[in-house]
């Protein structure tokens, strides 16, 4: 990751690793839909999650050889091998909402007035962790500013 980006220490506070079910084996698929659900996994549960492992691969596939074959120097493959786009997949649907928005370029290419933007903000994913982890210790400071 580049050192002088900005974005830097928000990803570096991201996880190695995410466990978007299309990532776990299917007997884990299995225990975590049971521990979330508290039933067995549906036919139709499997289907969706198909369909969208099947989509998140076919986009690395015309995504990822589209920008590194047209921008090398940009976009090195090394740096976007299957792996890396894996870890964003996860990070992004597991700590994003979606919301709609509009932008007449999409508009245009799409035909709908509005799309899901997925948006991924620091410090607002923290509503989506496991809510009986531990605590974090808090330090309040004069100015108002809380540092966890």
């Amino acid at each position: 990751l580049n050192r002088s980006s900005a974005w830097r220490p928000f990803l570096c506070t991201l996880p190695a690793r995410t466990r978007l079910p299309m990532f776990l084996s299917p007997k884990m698929q299995a225990k975590t839909y049971e521990e979330m659900i508290g039933g067995p996994v549906t036919p139709a549960f499997s289907a969706y999650l198909q369909a969208f492992t099947n989509e998140t691969w076919l986009r690395y596939g015309r995504v990822v050889p589209a920008l590194t074959g047209r921008f090398p120097d940009r976009f090195s493959a090394a740096d976007y091998s299957m792996d890396h786009w894996a870890w964003a997949v996860g990070v992004i649907f597991s700590r994003s909402w979606s919301r709609p928005f509009h932008d007449p370029v999409i508009e245009k290419r799409t035909r709908r007035k509005k799309v899901n933007i997925h948006t991924l903000v620091p410090g607002m994913d923290m509503p989506n962790h496991n809510a009986r982890a531990r605590l974090p210790k808090f330090a309040s400071y004069k100015d108002k500013t809380v540092f966890i």
